[in-house]
């Protein structure tokens, strides 16, 4: 690890192989605060020159860093200096414009990649330099400092439109609120809705955890509170448990909570009934379920295999 004094030192000699006598020198920053979600974009220019913009909210810390290079190049498109020197602490940024296909933030992209082949097209060279951020170096801290203040303006002024990558968690935020409206609609009317929701607190399985196809249908089994075959018919009025032959109406309910097949997921005295499901489940339901939720799956799947619920 380097420490402060060293990354200023590598600063300063990077900035001093790019310097030419007639150039034009820009330090680019962006700002985003993760609290608020407001972000902004600045430049400096060793003459004095600053200008900043309040970038849309939600921005990246990528794309308000490729803002400021963009105005910067068109800033320099209008001076006359032979080189323009842009310095500037985004290393995911430089290795965004040297992408031969960009397949994201592709606008914001081309337009900078457009601006370098009119400084070209001029006769001019320009050079783009990564400096490490927060070492002491001027031009770098008065560019954050002015991204922090655009970020803190009191209205946009420069809309970016937003990354693939973020519509995509749009998306994927959208369809989970619409999916956990779904379930809580469903709890309320329907009694197996409510037992999933009590036994999984829609708690997906581990799918880092590799297990065999039979095992993920016996968690599955006790985890959705299917009804046996024998209760789906009209005239149920109880059956016979596969392993203590005691007669109930409630197959999964007695094999959770009292069947001696399943002892070892009651090692302790019985808790009280407790009131699950919305109040579409029992109390003694609402306790087999949420013992499904809380026993420690590999203690729940020794039962389930010595032992496999009713069907």
């Amino acid at each position: 690890m380097c420490t402060t004094r060293e990354l200023r030192q590598h600063a300063l000699m990077a900035m001093a192989q790019v310097a030419e006598r007639d150039s034009r020198v820009y330090f680019t920053d962006g700002s985003v605060d993760p609290d608020s979600g407001r972000t902004g974009a600045a430049f400096v220019t060793t003459g004095g020159t600053e200008l900043s913009w309040r970038t849309s909210n939600n921005c990246s810390t990528l794309q308000t860093e490729l803002v400021a290079i963009q105005h910067a190049l068109e800033h320099a498109v209008h001076r006359r200096e032979a080189t323009v020197v842009i310095h500037t602490d985004s290393w995911t940024g430089l290795q965004a414009l040297q992408q031969p296909h960009p397949k994201d933030n592709v606008r914001l992209i081309t337009t900078i990649l457009g601006s370098l082949q009119s400084l070209v097209a001029q006769g001019r060279r320009v050079r783009l330099n990564w400096i490490p951020s927060h070492v002491g170096v001027r031009g770098n801290e008065a560019a954050d400092a002015a991204a922090k203040r655009a970020a803190n303006g009191p209205s946009v002024t420069m809309h970016v439109p937003p990354s693939l990558q973020q519509l995509k968690a749009q998306a994927r935020r959208a369809a989970a609120h619409c999916a956990h409206q779904t379930h809580r609609e469903l709890e309320a009317r329907k009694r197996q809705a409510a037992w999933y929701a009590a036994a999984t607190d829609y708690h997906p399985l581990d799918a880092t955890q590799q297990q065999p196809r039979a095992d993920g249908a016996l968690l599955q089994r006790v985890r959705l509170g299917y009804c046996t075959r024998e209760e789906l018919q009209e005239d149920f009025e109880g059956q016979v448990c596969d392993h203590c032959e005691m007669y109930t109406r409630r197959p999964l309910v007695h094999y959770l909570l009292s069947c001696p097949a399943t002892a070892p997921l009651r090692p302790g005295p019985a808790p009280a009934a407790q009131p699950a499901g919305g109040g579409l489940l029992s109390g003694r339901e609402g306790r087999a379920a949420l013992m499904v939720r809380h026993t420690p799956r590999d203690v729940m799947l020794g039962v389930l295999r010595a032992a496999p619920p009713p069907r």
